[in-house]
């Protein structure tokens, strides 16, 4: 079966471990469509997406102290956006415990949403902070190495 999201390398945001990150992520988006279109049991479903609540909420924290080092500006708005992805897939898991039997709650619309948010999320808003944050440390080496000429 093929991944819904493939990673691709115009969602790298020029860090190595971030990047491992995001592609950890969109793993863990593959491995939702993965159970939904198998038609896995919904405590199945409410595993992944355990998983991917707490691995997310991990990585987010990552993010936000980065931004938070360095002074981003866009910081409060970047860490609203956090939460809110973090509060669609609580509501995903809370509707997919609701599910009986076979009876999916949580579908294929539902992870096309969280898989497109996580894309634009990273293409757009992770990719401003990270250019941000490797200015700032740009700049910061940059005073060192004149600084060290003094030492």
């Amino acid at each position: 079966m093929a991944d819904a999201v493939p990673w691709k390398k115009e969602y790298s945001v020029n860090d190595p471990e971030l990047d491992e990150q995001h592609k950890l992520l969109i793993q863990m988006i593959n491995d939702l469509h993965g159970v939904i279109v198998k038609k896995h049991d919904p405590g199945t479903v409410c595993e992944v997406l355990a998983r991917l609540i707490h691995y997310t909420r991990t990585h987010f924290e990552e993010e936000e102290a980065l931004m938070r080092n360095s002074d981003f500006p866009g910081y409060e708005a970047h860490k609203a956006r956090h939460e809110q992805f973090i509060n669609e897939v609580e509501a995903l898991k809370r509707r997919a415990k609701m599910s009986h039997g076979s009876e999916q709650l949580v579908g294929m619309e539902m992870l096309f949403k969280l898989k497109d948010w996580l894309v634009d999320h990273i293409v757009v808003m992770d990719m401003d902070y990270s250019r941000h944050v490797q200015s700032r440390s740009a700049v910061r080496g940059t005073v060192k190495s004149w600084l060290g000429k003094f030492g």
